[in-house]
């Protein structure tokens, strides 16, 4: 393979932009576009940082799926010659041995794994070699990095190979991985059907949300300027609403409102009336979607279990919140009246349902 397809392949398999590689590199976005049309090669002294960019050997950007071991020259030439004849299924019985006389050398086993990975060798009748070397490469390997990266590979070839005694490992890799590993969502399909597949993916989704939606409030909490900290706080709302789709999520829908309640005080503090306004009654309408007619004849949806790592609490708190705040004085008795609302459709919704 030509240094040109590997670094246009590598890129997009990592999922990067060539203005990403550019920014790394130090050098401009037309360049990596005239390395992989070929207009044109990499210096020399940029090899290195572009293996690490890529995660790879500077020998796999040249499409040499191997690494240094002890090999004879012969062993060498033998190699070539077999990777030159595109005769991969050979290949991988010489790197699966090479992988046995140097059980430790858990680089060659990743090279390995991804070789075999590339050139779709899931059916290859000695592949089943590679389950003693992963297990030795759980219990030895210090690098759980790279143990996880070997790992998603043996779940790959796992997962699309046919050989019973291969296949039988795909859910044990999979739950090895751990949860928010990139490579572990994309073969779900592998271990997980029907409802388990549905619900594994929406509590993956929520755990991704929790996750970027704590780490907007602690750069809004440390925000200079109060524009950057509503330009957070609404981007955590947008996130919210999209995984929302404009319906209530059950009671913990406090939680997540609490984005709304300050952009409205904070577009208070700037003299923005009706901005404020707006923010306020989306959290009413909002919650008002509790109480309706849906929620009376459905009321195991309200109190549905929170996604995980989320506290199971009332908006009430939220709206006493409202009430109390110095900021949104001009709407507290529009805030007062429903919440005194709220607060009591919600009790009667518990006594109707004592098991909520």
């Amino acid at each position: 393979m030509e240094l040109k397809d590997s670094l246009r392949r590598l890129r997009k398999e990592r999922g990067i932009t060539q203005e990403d590689v550019a920014e790394s590199l130090g050098i401009s976005a037309q360049t990596v576009s005239k390395w992989e049309r070929g207009l044109c090669a990499p210096d020399i002294s940029l090899l290195p940082r572009i293996a690490l960019l890529y995660n790879c050997t500077i020998d796999h950007l040249f499409g040499m799926d191997t690494i240094a071991t002890s090999r004879t020259p012969m062993q060498e030439e033998t190699l070539r010659s077999l990777m030159k004849s595109e005769n991969y299924s050979a290949v991988l019985n010489l790197l699966l041995t090479e992988c046995e006389a140097h059980s430790n050398n858990f680089q060659l086993l990743y090279h390995t794994l991804h070789f075999a990975s590339r050139h779709n060798l899931y059916d290859h009748p000695e592949l089943p070699r590679i389950l003693p070397l992963i297990a030795h490469c759980e219990n030895h390997c210090a690098d759980q990095d790279l143990f996880h990266t070997i790992l998603s590979y043996g779940l790959i070839l796992s997962g699309q190979s046919s050989i019973p005694t291969l296949h039988a490992k795909t859910l044990e890799f999979y739950h090895k991985l751990p949860n928010q590993f990139a490579a572990r969502e994309r073969f779900v399909l592998f271990v997980m059907q029907g409802d388990e597949l549905k619900q594994n993916i929406l509590q993956n989704v929520w755990s991704y949300f929790e996750d970027a939606f704590k780490f907007l409030h602690h750069l809004a909490e440390n925000a200079e300027t109060i524009e950057e900290q509503m330009h957070l706080h609404q981007q955590r709302a947008d996130i919210y609403e999209i995984l929302s789709e404009g319906k209530f999520c059950g009671l913990f829908d406090g939680f997540y409102l609490n984005s709304y309640h300050k952009l409205a005080w904070k577009n208070m503090q700037l003299g923005n009336y009706e901005e404020a306004e707006a923010c306020v009654d989306t959290i009413l309408q909002r919650l008002r979607l509790h109480l309706s007619p849906e929620s009376r004849a459905n009321p195991a949806a309200l109190f549905q279990p929170c996604p995980p790592g989320i506290e199971s609490k009332s908006a009430l708190p939220l709206l006493r919140r409202m009430e109390r705040h110095p900021d949104l004085a001009p709407f507290r008795k529009k805030i007062k009246a429903f919440r005194e609302e709220y607060e009591s459709g919600i009790q009667e919704f518990k006594e109707g349902n004592p098991n909520a």
